[in-house]
């Protein structure tokens, strides 16, 4: 039997996802607040719910949306996921959320039966759209393996990190380090292009480094293009690192870097630069020191 698969929330990252479980086959319905945003997956084959409750058939609902309050709307509001679905269905929730609220998420859906796996991708809008992605996987490890080929029709690869919270937790980290790369790429490059080093060498000598990367390369080519289109927002990352200093504080761990990170983000942000990539933040640092990156 085909697997019937729900998706929510179809933005820069769920709509490649969703794209590519249609691909492999599965027997897909969509959902997404914005009911245009549905239109092409409507054109292409897939079911489009009007309300969550018409997910009530699916066997797997795969979520990715903004943050734990919307994460709990979806599954708690009247008519919301933990009424709908049937026992031993599953929900993957691969939503950037607090590990507290994947606990609670699991805890509740658990009494009725419900499998809920905190399950974070790293990857980007291009491991999205070309199903490469790695997930992250917290919860039941029996329901992850049930379920591999959903995962595997989005992602090259899938850990088991641990039980239910885990996911986050680690898609706090990897997303701690990407903010911190961000904000060294950004002073780097405005304090050598303030000296008048020319772009081309910076770019040159950061590929060249020990700690070269394709994240690096990447980010180098559409700084340098002054290419700001979105593939993980900057406000996005703003929210991540909140929820970054929220969850330690309750672990009892320090993060002085990852606070000053989230005021950059924060001034960006207020600047009108919420809406652009992540590396927009540079643009800030070239404000603050009066020089623009791009070679004139």
């Amino acid at each position: 039997m085909v697997k019937k698969i729900g998706f929510i929330g179809l933005g820069v990252m769920g709509g490649g996802m969703a794209s590519n479980l249609l691909r492999k086959g599965f027997d897909l319905t969509v959902y997404n607040r914005n009911i245009e945003k549905t239109k092409e997956f409507s054109a292409k084959g897939a079911k489009v719910a009007r309300s969550i409750a018409e997910l009530k058939d699916c066997d797997v609902v795969v979520m990715i949306v903004t943050d734990p309050v919307a994460v709990e709307d979806v599954i708690f509001y009247k008519g919301g996921l933990a009424d709908a679905m049937k026992p031993g269905s599953a929900i993957i929730d691969s939503s950037t959320v607090t590990p507290e609220c994947s606990v609670k998420c699991s805890t509740a859906l658990k009494r009725k039966g419900i499998y809920y796996l905190d399950a974070p991708v790293t990857g980007s809008k291009l491991g999205a759209a070309e199903g490469t992605l790695l997930f992250m996987v917290g919860g039941d490890k029996d329901a992850m393996e049930k379920h591999l080929d959903v995962f595997n029709a989005m992602g090259s690869k899938t850990l088991h990190i641990g039980d239910s919270g885990k996911g986050s937790y680690i898609k706090l980290v990897n997303n701690m380090v990407s903010a911190f790369l961000m904000e060294a790429l950004a002073e780097g490059i405005v304090f050598a292009r303030k000296a008048g080093i020319p772009y081309a060498t910076v770019k040159e000598v950061l590929n060249s480094s020990g700690f070269a990367s394709p994240w690096i390369k990447f980010k180098t080519e559409t700084i340098g293009r002054n290419d700001f289109e979105q593939h993980f927002a900057l406000s996005l990352m703003h929210k991540d690192t909140d929820l970054m200093t929220q969850t330690g504080k309750k672990l009892g761990v320090a993060l002085p870097g990852t606070a000053i990170v989230r005021e950059m983000l924060g001034i960006a942000k207020a600047k009108g630069y919420g809406d652009l990539d992540m590396s927009a933040l540079i643009k800030v640092h070239e404000e603050i020191a009066g020089v623009k990156v791009q070679d004139q």
